[in-house]
């Protein structure tokens, strides 16, 4: 459990303040990753029967009592909401058969459609109201709930990402790409033990998995373990070449040793596989920055502005950079200061 508790803290943080919309997926990703975690379930029984699912809350809180039978909190939890579900069948608190779970419901054409729009970072309003309609119309089925994440995921918001995550990896414990996509989001919300578990779970099941090679490399880059993750990207390369995002984040670690040439080597493969991949663009605006090239960082910043998902971060290296830059006018780079400030912060006084 001591991997898992920066997880559950930060759960149990939310919960108590009252932001149940953001302790239950935190909830969920826990257990599925320390499915044994007694107190998860009861927190998130105890979220559903507040929410009136009172067949989900008893489902979980069962599953608490069956993991910790000692414990007079969970039987009383669960009898009260047992009461509640009255009449209901005792079959209705069940979970679903497993022969209902899985994948196969989703046709293949709306499958191809979400994987079309994934591809593009100006469709993903798009593809998160198809996700959307798919769980709504095979709410059973794990592709519906991955694609869901992963939309969220892709928009930048992996909060969000993992209640589909959960909810797919459930149907479907033992599918790598879900137990990657969910490594990814768990890095993006900084629970490093726990993104270490899925993705070491995910090159378990598929050794030769490129993406989960590259995830492993994120992992051990943000632990400055930068040989280790130097390995983990160029083996990404080695398996899947066209793979534009290890060779960016193969940059990055050229970058961080400072081996800018070889830094900027990267990001033109990856940019030459993906020209529009606004976060090789960003990277190498930055280390043109350190190399004192300032024209030819702002290209890049600027054409990272034109579809990137985290545009105030992309923004602020771009105007760090404007700071350095000898030739241009004060008046100028106080005024991209006040146009940030208007779009993302106070107003510039």
């Amino acid at each position: 459990m001591t991997d898992h508790q920066g997880l559950y803290d930060t759960a149990m943080r939310e919960r108590l303040a009252g932001n149940e919309r953001v302790a239950e997926p935190l909830f969920r990703a826990l257990l599925a990753l320390a499915p044994e975690h007694s107190t998860a379930w009861y927190e998130l029984g105890s979220i559903l029967v507040e929410r009136g699912d009172l067949d989900g809350g008893v489902a979980c809180l069962r599953k608490a009592r069956l993991l910790d039978p000692d414990k007079a909190q969970y039987r009383t939890a669960l009898a009260d909401a047992q009461c509640r579900a009255a009449p209901a069948p005792e079959s209705a608190v069940e979970p679903p058969p497993a022969a209902t779970l899985g994948e196969g419901r989703v046709p293949l054409v709306e499958q191809q459609r979400i994987a079309g729009l994934l591809e593009r970072s100006d469709r993903l309003d798009k593809a998160l109201s198809r996700a959307r309609a798919l769980t709504e119309h095979y709410p059973d089925d794990a592709f519906a709930w991955r694609a869901l994440g992963t939309v969220h995921y892709k928009r930048g918001e992996s909060q969000a990402a993992l209640d589909g995550l959960w909810r797919a990896l459930a149907r479907t414990p033992d599918h790598a790409e879900t137990l990657n996509t969910l490594a990814n989001a768990l890095l993006d919300l900084g629970f490093l033990n726990q993104a270490r578990g899925c993705v070491e779970r995910a090159l378990i099941l598929a050794p030769d998995y490129a993406s989960a090679h590259n995830t492993q490399g994120m992992l051990f880059r943000l632990q400055e373990r930068f040989a280790e993750a130097e390995q983990c990207y160029s083996h990404a390369i080695m398996l899947q070449p066209q793979l534009a995002e290890a060779h960016s984040n193969l940059g990055v670690v050229y970058k961080e040793l400072g081996r800018l040439d070889e830094a900027l080597d990267c990001y033109r493969q990856a940019l030459a596989i993906n020209p529009d991949y606004f976060e090789a663009l960003n990277n190498m605006g930055a280390a043109l920055q350190d190399l004192g090239r300032h024209d030819a960082a702002l290209s890049c910043f600027n054409r990272a502005l034109t579809g990137g998902r985290n545009l105030p971060v992309i923004e602020s290296t771009r105007l760090f950079t404007l700071n350095y830059h000898p030739d241009l006018p004060a008046e100028s780079i106080y005024a991209a200061y006040r146009d940030y400030n208007r779009r993302h912060g106070e107003p510039a006084r």
